[in-house]
């Protein structure tokens, strides 16, 4: 979330110190993975941009693919997307309209 988007009442939580925890990253990723195991994934979905890393790690644990979602207009051809509310107003995610 960026400083001009930020409202009263609405906890950020940041996640660099995650991230920047090598052991800490991995056991996140493998506790997400055991969570889903008797599951059977195709795709791991990820909200652009802190989402993509944990989708892309959690596919290749997986062995699927990722679904990028974006924020409106940040994908080229042809999308569908989907508004939704927040404690501040509404916002959009999209995906292109081949992706699955």
């Amino acid at each position: 979330m960026t400083l001009a988007r930020r409202r009263k009442g609405v906890m950020s939580k940041y996640i660099s110190t995650l991230l920047l925890d090598g052991p800490g990253f991995t056991d996140t990723i493998d506790k997400l993975a055991e969570a889903v195991a008797d599951e059977r994934f195709y795709l791991v979905a990820g909200i652009e941009a802190r989402g993509f890393v944990f989708a892309a790690a959690l596919a290749y644990k997986l062995r699927c693919g990722i679904l990028m979602l974006r924020k409106p207009g940040k994908l080229p051809g042809g999308r569908v997307g989907i508004d939704y509310a927040l404690e501040y107003g509404t916002d959009r995610l999209e995906v292109h309209d081949d992706a699955c």
